[in-house]
């Protein structure tokens, strides 16, 4: 239990500490991609939901200090240049996770309960 609360709070000191370049610069790249994407991720392998399963974007928001992201829906934030969705299954106990970019060809990155993080950009870019 000590240990779990000890890496809980480690891990919300870092999402603190961390967190707030990327909004502060107002852009993206692919370094503030990934760190995104493993923070929420990392929401996500730590199921500090408990019983009642994954998380959803505003909750994950809230973990990972993500206060200027705009929220567009009930599965989807802007954040910076990037878009951050969040799919669960009904009984909460399977995501799907995705950061892709706004606009243009930049690179895009998705995850599932399999706690795996895919890169790739669309068809036809370089």
């Amino acid at each position: 239990m000590k240990r779990t609360a000890s890496m809980g709070l480690l891990l919300s000191v870092c999402l603190l500490v961390g967190g707030s370049s990327f909004e502060a610069r107002g852009q993206a790249g692919d370094a503030d991609g990934v760190r995104v994407m493993r923070m929420a991720m990392s929401v996500q392998a730590n199921k500090p939901y408990g019983k009642n399963g994954y998380a959803s974007i505003s909750e994950v928001m809230t973990s990972i200090h993500l206060d200027t992201a705009t929220v567009m829906d009930a599965d989807t934030i802007q954040v910076g240049a990037y878009t951050l969705r969040v799919s669960r299954s009904d009984d909460r106990k399977h995501f799907q996770m995705a950061l892709t970019p706004v606009s243009g060809c930049g690179t895009a990155w998705f995850g599932s309960e399999a706690n795996v993080i895919y890169t790739g950009k669309a068809l036809g870019c370089q």
